[in-house]
């Protein structure tokens, strides 16, 4: 599981982007499937993309901050801030939510926002000598 975590850039938003305009995709049509099937079943998750453009906007106006997780080159996951985590469908369950997670939990122990410290980041830390580029 090799991955990095890099501010993000404009290609990078526009390749999140990418793959939230497929999740929606994908959603919308289980919808209407659902819709079409009388409600029986569970439905169907909807991705980040409803979203997508008010976080866009407030990134580009910096105001918020979003870093992307990359894996072999691509961005498969973003962290915006301490308030959203989106990992791309095809690489859930993989633990890449973890590693966002344990970044923003880096951020904001190094921002003072936290006093805890995970156990987990404590091991990243000590392997690394050091935190993230934050």
């Amino acid at each position: 599981m090799a991955y990095e975590i890099i501010r993000a850039t404009e290609a990078t938003m526009a390749e999140v982007e990418a793959w939230l305009d497929l999740e929606e995709s994908a959603y919308q049509t289980a919808y209407a499937a659902w819709e079409v099937g009388g409600y029986l079943e569970e439905q169907p998750p909807r991705g980040f993309r409803c979203n997508w453009d008010s976080l866009k906007r407030r990134w580009r106006e910096g105001i918020v901050r979003i870093d992307i997780l990359t894996v072999g080159g691509h961005a498969v996951g973003f962290l915006a801030g301490t308030d959203f985590l989106e990992i791309r469908p095809d690489f859930r369950n993989a633990g890449y939510g973890r590693v966002l997670a344990e970044f923003m939990l880096a951020i904001a122990y190094d921002d003072g926002w936290s006093v805890l410290e995970s156990g987990s980041l404590r091991r990243l830390r000590s392997r690394s000598g050091s935190a993230w580029d934050l």
